[in-house]
């Protein structure tokens, strides 16, 4: 079995967490659903969903790192992270905020939808490709 791999959805995010020397792939969309898939057939202990998010919560700051304690879909369920991930990751980053995610399935472009997220699931920010994870 391989390390954990890493998904992102932009190739920025990509060059940043080959960093970690973990197995990273870039997809999004439906792609991103495949890539996950793949990546635990082919051995993965686990993925990661890495990447810039939109902010939702209005004390969340432009550059705040975020460790997921869970991600919402719009829909309503509710996927719980890993609590011996979770930690780990926020031993290692302790600046970070553990918070809430929502896992969207288009961009929340306006202040429009970022408010209506807010509303909708409570999380502190948004991204595409968490739900896929």
């Amino acid at each position: 079995m391989m390390a954990a791999a890493i998904l992102t959805g932009m190739a920025l995010e990509a060059r940043i967490a080959r960093r970690s020397g973990l197995p990273v792939v870039c997809a999004t969309g439906g792609a991103a659903a495949v890539a996950a898939h793949r990546l635990l057939e082919g051995g993965a202990c686990g993925l990661i969903s890495f990447g810039i998010a939109g902010g939702l919560a209005p004390d969340l700051r432009p550059g705040s790192l975020v460790v997921a304690t869970a991600v919402v879909d719009e829909d309503g369920p509710v996927y719980e992270a890993w609590q011996p991930w979770r930690d780990r990751l926020h031993n290692a980053l302790p600046q970070a905020h553990s918070a809430l995610l929502a896992g969207a399935r288009m961009p929340a472009a306006t202040v429009g939808d970022k408010t209506r997220l807010k509303a909708l699931t409570g999380a502190a920010a948004v991204d595409l490709e968490s739900l896929a994870v």
